[in-house]
């Protein structure tokens, strides 16, 4: 498999893991390999981008194999490049090159067909969908109305997607030949998407208590935490996925502080713009769920 180069517009950025369970693959597309599986709320730093993926760096503990008769003893690097594989065959796709001289940590003992488990080499970069990452910073849409009081944390959980198995991959050793985008295929299991609907300026939204009893887990939209900014969501387990169920927003809750934790929403109420399918909660108290 060759290493596919990545746009750079997005080069230098951060993101944040929208997804429950997000796969890191060797290449831009379904069909390649798993390198390593990021979660909800991962900090990623983006160093390039490819129609609807972002290449993202590798976190530690992600697969990285190297062929072992191209590292001496001390594990430096032999040849001129080698090939850092997301599996321990000649048939699992490279995501990463490592040249002459580079020093490698080894993992373990090498297998006995003579594929060497390394820790993740400085640099690496893998792909993961666009859709569960959030680049920070990005903007959000305003919605408070001026007349009602403010709300607390909220938050949302996506899955990612299902590891696949790639196609036959070239030799370690030359400068691999550009790759043609890969076909395009769904992930297994697709989120419920967080992204908050557009706001039509002459809509009126229904402002009214709660109509039900809130709880679940709050999660960052990465947005700007600015008055009238959607910042966070609030989300509850379904089966395999955390599922949104309303979006949150705050004027005298620190949201922040809430990140990731199960609450109870205990005082605000309920914004609804038409078109909208859930509420924006404005919450004015919240309490650590049990």
């Amino acid at each position: 498999m060759v290493m596919t180069h990545p746009d750079s517009t997005a080069d230098g950025k951060t993101g944040t893991v929208t997804g429950n369970v997000v796969n890191l693959r060797a290449l831009p597309g379904t069909n390649y390999e798993l390198v390593a599986k990021l979660k909800f709320g991962d900090k990623v730093k983006v160093v390039g981008e490819k129609s609807d993926w972002f290449h993202v760096e590798v976190p530690a503990g992600a697969a990285a194999w190297v062929s072992s008769k191209f590292l001496d003893k001390d594990g430096k690097v032999i040849p001129a490049q080698l090939r850092v594989r997301s599996g321990p065959t000649a048939n699992h796709s490279d995501y990463h090159m490592l040249k002459r001289g580079d020093l490698v940590k080894k993992a373990g003992e090498p297998t006995k067909d003579g594929w060497q488990k390394i820790e993740v080499p400085a640099g690496a970069a893998a792909w993961a969908k666009k859709e569960f990452v959030k680049l920070d910073g990005a903007a959000a849409s305003s919605v408070l109305p001026s007349s009602v009081p403010s709300g607390a944390p909220a938050a949302t959980r996506e899955a990612g997607g299902a590891a696949t198995s790639g196609a036959a991959k070239p030799a370690d050793g030359a400068m691999p030949p550009e790759q043609k985008e890969p076909p395009k295929a769904a992930d297994a299991t697709a989120p419920v998407q967080p992204v908050p609907p557009q706001l039509d300026a002459g809509a009126k939204p229904l402002v009214r208590p709660f109509s039900t009893t809130y709880a679940g887990t709050v999660t960052s939209l990465g947005a700007q935490t600015k008055e009238g900014v959607l910042t966070h969501l609030l989300s509850v387990r379904r089966g395999d996925v955390m599922q949104p169920v309303a979006y949150l927003v705050s004027r005298t809750v620190a949201l922040g502080s809430w990140d990731g934790r199960g609450v109870k929403i205990l005082e605000g109420q309920e914004v609804w713009y038409p078109g909208w399918k859930r509420p924006v909660l404005m919450v004015t108290l919240v309490e650590a769920a049990e």
